[in-house]
């Protein structure tokens, strides 16, 4: 924690916040900081502006109150710091990464501000009381929606309030796509948006970044539209159709009904599905497809065929093992959930702490590995598993032949020369051991807090929650320790980011170079 005071003390007296901030580069880091956080505690702000009419449709008073103090806290504090500190120096990579580790930190607090409100206000054995009287439990809320991990606090969703269940998918459907993106296509800023970009956990696109997100962004509310209206089709409720729609194709997981998706017929399932598959596939590939009408990017795509190579077989392998394990569920409801957990979209139409541990294991391999870079899973993405998957295929042919291979590698019809392919495969390796590391760190401080639940469950929550997906054995609910509940938030908050990010914020202040 001293990173984050020693970063802290960086930070201007309240004299130098009544004007422009002028100095040498001494003062430039925290001045492109605190600029560009302005610039993104936009978006909680005009969130929490749009749900207003939402509470005032429901009459839901409490929350209007809640929802107009987070968006003049962030919209003024927000447009505040981004007058005040005005940015000459060029962003660098370790600058963005935190100011997006300390905005997802902000905005994750924000979030929280309407659960806890309208829960300290109701009365006492309510469902909103229950699950978030507790500030801590209201800070899940919001973090597991804005990083669109699909944990919830909550036992009975369909007893919250209107707008509350709204806000839950509001968040999920925003921070499925990113905090930046929304940033960057709804304002033109005179930040560095490729090192943003980059830093909010997603690969730089050799494009015009603004240009890039508004496409994403174009993309992605006609998917969301198509994905609500299939299953309104299908006979589900309007109100579920849309917050279901915008938490599935975010693949965020927040359900607003007592059972998640098991009481649903087939063909919910099937559309629930189709809409898991398309967040998880790079929305950059979607825009590709449908506004530069280039068919071919998506048969050289090399996540795309991970991906259905990885559906498929890991359907089969999945439905296997539970009829072996003796686990409830019938065949679409297996493969419902497999797609639910490589998706990292946190569905649930099983039961799944009655499932056997072996099932459970696969479950976990797939959260971990997660869907593509560019899409709105989260996991370590299937473009760092196909590399290593070649550096593993490499090492056994070099070690086989006896001498290195100069042979280049092929990524999406591109012929990428050995030392780039050999960095990607280190970097791809680097970020599997960060992930491995924070998830035994996790596991086992949960495991410490947590002694009477059963250990694979406690693993399969961690995993859940790094891998940013919200499936669920039953160990997260309102009865955890706060303790419990916070290292919950943490693996959320740093799956989303991808670790990196955080560690530039936890252990280093920003004005100590960083080394590499």
């Amino acid at each position: 924690m001293s990173g984050i005071f020693g970063y802290m003390s960086t930070f201007p007296s309240p004299e130098q916040l009544g004007g422009h901030v002028h100095g040498s580069s001494e003062n430039s880091p925290r001045r492109i900081v605190l600029h560009d956080l302005g610039i993104l505690l936009h978006v909680p702000g005009v969130m929490a502006f749009l749900s207003l009419a939402v509470a005032f449709s429901a009459r839901e008073w409490s929350a209007m109150a809640a929802f107009a103090v987070v968006a003049i806290v962030s919209l003024s504090t927000g447009h505040g710091l981004r007058r005040s500190f005005e940015r000459r120096d060029a962003v660098t990579p370790s600058s963005a990464m935190v100011t997006v580790a300390f905005a997802w930190l902000v905005v994750g607090l924000l979030g929280s501000v309407p659960f806890w409100v309208v829960a300290i206000i109701a009365h006492d054995g309510t469902e909103v009381a229950k699950a978030y009287a507790s500030p801590i439990g209201a800070i899940f809320e919001g973090f597991s929606g804005f990083t669109s991990c699909g944990l919830t606090m909550s036992g009975r969703p369909d007893l919250l309030p209107i707008s509350l269940q709204w806000w839950r998918s509001l968040l999920e459907w925003v921070g499925g796509v990113g905090v930046v993106v929304l940033a960057l296509a709804l304002t033109d800023t005179d930040s560095d948006p490729d090192e943003l970009f980059e830093a909010e956990a997603r690969s730089t696109p050799h494009q015009d970044i603004r240009c890039v997100a508004i496409r994403i962004w174009k993309v992605y509310v006609a998917y969301t539209a198509l994905v609500v209206l299939a299953l309104w089709t299908t006979g589900m409720r309007p109100w579920e159709a849309v917050n279901h729609g915008l938490t599935a194709i975010s693949t965020g997981g927040f359900a607003i009904t007592p059972s998640g998706f098991g009481g649903y017929g087939l063909a919910p399932l099937i559309v629930t599905i189709v809409a898991m598959v398309l967040g998880a596939t790079s929305f950059n590939l979607h825009a590709t497809l449908w506004l530069d009408r280039d068919r071919r990017a998506w048969t050289r795509n090399t996540q795309l065929r991970w991906l259905g190579g990885g559906l498929i077989s890991g359907a089969l392998l999945l439905f296997a093992v539970s009829r072996a394990g003796g686990d409830a569920g019938s065949g679409v409801h297996v493969v419902f959930q497999w797609v639910s957990a490589l998706c990292t979209c946190g569905f649930s139409a099983i039961d799944l702490s009655r499932w056997s541990a072996a099932a459970l294991l696969l479950l976990m391999v797939a959260m971990t590995v997660g869907g593509a870079a560019g899409s709105t899973a989260g996991g370590l993405k299937l473009s760092r598993i196909a590399w290593i998957a070649k550096g593993i295929v490499r090492r056994v042919v070099e070690t086989i032949n006896g001498k290195p291979s100069l042979r280049p590698y092929a990524e999406d019809g591109n012929v990428i020369d050995v030392t780039r392919g050999r960095r990607q495969i280190r970097r791809a390796g680097s970020m599997l051991a960060l992930w491995i590391c924070t998830l035994a760190v996790g596991s086992l401080l949960l495991m410490i807090l947590l002694p009477e639940q059963n250990p694979h469950h406690v693993v399969f929550e961690a995993v859940s929650a790094t891998g940013g997906v919200g499936l669920s054995t039953g160990v997260t609910r309102a009865s955890l320790p706060p303790a419990a509940k916070l290292i919950l938030v943490a693996l959320m908050w740093m799956g989303r980011l991808e670790i990196v990010a955080i560690l530039a914020l936890v252990c280093q202040p920003l004005h100590r170079p960083l080394r590499s």
